[in-house]
């Protein structure tokens, strides 16, 4: 399972975890001065964590949406300052993510084995954790000149928590124990674990996931398109006595055109992308060319034969898997067989040899071949950033 197939259950995992341990400790959360350091607990875990995302994937649009609005608004660019960094691998967003949700476990902790020793050492790092703002308050003002706004809001949490201390602990003194250190202890190394062993993983799914996003963007680029589409080899004209087998809608500006082998398995496979295609695109439709032995004409003359109401059903059954019987698949649809039949396997034989189509599937777009870069997926992205940019591309 991948990086993007992981987070969702790293995020519920860890949300869940939040909640059983919020539940059990709710009997001892009857103050309302410890809901509201709970409460400012998560939140600075919960904006630490934005902080952290945004340091791995600065590009990604929601993040931009809270940081980049305004003028003297640059969260990338103070994040990725060397002012950010402890170490190469260490940064100040690390440590106040791993403050906040270290804090907020010892306090769960510690409510729920009526340890209120934790609230004294907790409340000492909170004033310890002062002077850490107004350097950062003043970098940004004073050295960067730009102003983070996720940042500024971590700053926030931290001057409440100070402030919560001070109003609630005028007189604050440490109580240390041997069960109070041990749940501090406990409470800070789960998460700094968790984020050691977690970290350099994620750096590196987030540089191959922005990769991948810059080939995509150079992949539907209009020029990088012309280019490839330029050199790729026309498809002979379809001969005027030559039925092909037509889906999706009539009128569409741009026709695919499939040569399949029925018994092949990625033709099988593409199968299910054309159906998406057509059924997304009402600018595409496809036109099929059946090649292959003899038990596979079998089966593509019942797709010739086929009404267009019941067209789609057919190929469907027998796409979804070409490795079944043949002849008790034929026997479910009983269409009459047609003289005509031996002459257009006879064209779609000569069709293919002039189009030099040695192997199946091949494509042809707008009687094109599609080029090995893209498939039958891209198709929908490609027409559509032909279509905005009124492109002079060859394919259109």
């Amino acid at each position: 399972m991948g990086s993007k197939g992981r987070n969702p259950f790293l995020i519920g995992g860890t949300l869940l975890l939040l909640a059983i341990l919020i539940g059990l400790t709710w009997g001892n959360l009857s103050s309302t001065n410890l809901l509201l350091i709970t409460g400012l607990k998560l939140t600075g875990t919960l904006l630490s964590g934005l902080l952290l995302w945004q340091s791995l994937d600065s590009d990604n649009p929601f993040l931009q949406s809270l940081c980049q609005v305004g003028q003297g608004n640059n969260c990338n660019g103070i994040l990725q300052s060397s002012a950010a960094k402890l170490t190469p691998w260490l940064t100040w967003s690390d440590i106040g993510f791993l403050y906040f949700s270290g804090g907020l476990l010892a306090l769960l902790f510690g409510l729920f084995s009526a340890d209120m020793g934790v609230i004294s050492i907790l409340s000492v790092l909170s004033i310890l954790a002062l002077p850490y703002t107004l350097y950062s308050v003043y970098y940004q003002k004073f050295v960067a000149k730009q102003w983070c706004k996720l940042c500024m809001s971590v700053q926030v949490v931290l001057w409440l928590e100070a402030a919560w201390v001070m109003i609630n602990y005028p007189n604050l003194s440490l109580n240390f124990s041997l069960p109070t250190m041990a749940v501090l202890i406990l409470a800070f190394l789960i998460p700094t674990l968790i984020w050691v062993l977690v970290k350099t993983p994620m750096v590196q799914a987030t540089q191959v996931f922005g990769l991948r996003r810059e080939l995509q963007k150079v992949k539907f680029n209009e020029e990088y398109i012309k280019m490839v589409f330029q050199n790729q080899r026309q498809m002979p004209p379809i001969f005027t006595d030559m039925r092909t087998v037509q889906r999706g809608n009539p009128n569409a500006t741009h026709t695919l055109t499939v040569v399949t082998n029925r018994l092949c398995g990625p033709c099988a496979r593409i199968h299910g992308e054309i159906n998406h295609l057509i059924e997304k695109n009402q600018q595409i439709k496809a036109q099929f060319v059946f090649l292959g032995p003899n038990k596979g004409m079998q089966i593509a003359a019942k797709f010739l034969e086929a009404s267009a109401s019941q067209l789609q059903t057919v190929m469907d059954s027998w796409y979804h898997d070409n490795r079944q019987d043949a002849e008790k698949w034929l026997k479910q649809y009983p269409f009459e067989p047609n003289a005509d039949h031996p002459k257009q396997f006879q064209l779609y034989a000569r069709w293919c040899e002039l189009a030099s189509v040695n192997a199946t599937p091949t494509v042809f777009i707008n009687g094109i071949l599609l080029p090995k870069a893209f498939q039958i997926k891209d198709l929908g992205s490609i027409v559509s950033v032909l279509n905005q940019k009124n492109a002079n591309v060859p394919i259109t």
